[in-house]
C-alpha cells in the first residue's frame, strides 16, 4: 500500500513538473553569437519577456505564449537586421509583374 502511494505521488509530481515547464519556441535563428542576438535579448529584457539563447548561441527562444508579443516588440525596434528572414520577407517586392507575362 505504501509503495502504491509513493508511486501515485511520484506520478502526480512528474505531471505537475511537465505541465509547469516552459515550452520554448525559436524567435530568431542564425543571428550570430554576438551583435544582433545580444541586442535582441536586451530588447526582450526591457520589455519584460523571458528568453534564452539557443544551444548554438546564434538564436533566441521565448516561451510559446510570448512569441507573438516578442516578435512585435523586436519588430518595432527594427531588430534583427540579419539572420533568417521572417515577416520582413513580405516587405520586398518579388519582381513579378502580372502585366509583363505572356499569354
Amino acid at each position: 500500500m505504501v509503495s502504491s502511494l509513493l508511486m501515485v505521488a511520484g506520478t502526480v509530481r512528474g505531471m505537475m513538473w511537465y505541465a509547469g515547464r516552459t515550452d520554448w519556441r525559436v524567435l530568431f535563428s542564425g543571428l550570430g553569437r554576438q551583435g544582433h542576438a545580444a541586442g535582441g535579448g536586451q530588447e526582450l529584457t526591457a520589455a519584460g519577456i523571458p528568453y534564452q539563447m539557443t544551444e548554438d548561441g546564434s538564436g533566441i527562444e521565448v516561451g510559446a505564449d510570448q512569441v507573438d508579443k516578442a516578435r512585435m516588440e523586436v519588430a518595432t525596434k527594427g531588430m534583427p537586421q540579419s539572420g533568417r528572414m521572417g515577416f520582413e520577407l513580405f516587405d520586398k517586392p518579388n519582381g513579378w509583374d502580372r502585366s509583363s507575362t505572356r499569354r
